[in-house]
């Protein structure tokens, strides 16, 4: 059985513990490592390419700032060894549209590596504005052919990503599957499976904030959570899906 968690994180500002990633990823085949942002996004994807070298379960997303990183970086990505790029709109104040930004998504598709958006605003300067999904669709008509995933279902527009996802072929969302979060997991699940797209969700823990067997173990107890109330169910097949989904070749990742 194939696992990819296609959300966990390297924060350059705490230690990253191989060895710790190895026990949390036991149940997992692969996982997307991806680069936080910071002073020197270049040194930061150094370390989740060398994490990468250390550990063949690592699926490592180099990050990039089109506003403020050369693209000739960016070109290099696959010369690096990374599989794909993590762009933080919100945080990096930048149009998920900008002109900057569409010559990089160029290069990502002449480099046939997907883009991740992680957008959810997570400091008072970040712009919320940047962060709604809708903004993705304008990239999507331009390069109809470029992957994307956005990350934690858009939060918290999810409507926006489920009528985004559900329009473009090439965009998926990740599933942010946390037993912190019981309702918040109830409500993306329920309405991607009202609209239809549960087929282009990916599963995803938030490593290390999450923990990713205990994430596998919520999203197929779904049901179970929820079984004493009204509330209605999602078909466990379907559930079981998008923990098995194989992102890694309908993103087209090689490693």
């Amino acid at each position: 059985m194939m696992i990819v968690d296609c959300h966990t994180h390297i924060n350059l500002d705490e230690d990253f513990d191989l060895d710790s990633f190895e026990q949390a990823s036991a149940k997992v085949s692969n996982a997307f490592v991806l680069a936080s942002a910071c002073d020197n996004n270049n040194a930061a994807n150094k370390i989740v390419a060398k994490y990468a070298s250390e550990n063949s379960k690592i699926v490592p997303f180099g990050v990039f700032n089109p506003i403020v990183d050369d693209l000739d970086s960016l070109r290099d990505f696959r010369q690096n060894n990374l599989c794909g790029v993590v762009i933080y709109c919100s945080d990096f104040n930048m149009h998920p549209a900008h002109s900057r930004a569409m010559e990089a998504y160029k290069i990502a598709l002449d480099l046939q590596i997907p883009v991740f958006f992680h957008n959810t605003a997570s400091t008072p300067e970040a712009t919320l504005d940047y962060a709604q999904p809708y903004l993705i669709d304008e990239i999507a008509r331009k390069f109809p052919e470029l992957k994307m995933v956005v990350a934690e279902m858009g939060y918290p527009f999810r409507e926006q990503t489920l009528a985004l996802i559900k329009k473009n072929p090439n965009v998926y969302a990740c599933l942010r599957v946390s037993s912190n979060f019981t309702f918040r997991l109830y409500h993306d699940v329920t309405a991607a499976y009202e609209a239809s797209v549960l087929d282009k969700l990916f599963f995803g823990s938030g490593y290390p904030q999450g923990q990713i067997n205990e994430s596998v173990e919520s999203l197929l107890g779904f049901n179970r959570t929820f079984s004493d109330t009204q509330l209605c169910s999602v078909p466990l097949a379907q559930l079981r899906d998008i923990v098995e989904r194989d992102a890694l070749e309908i993103l087209g990742i090689t490693q």
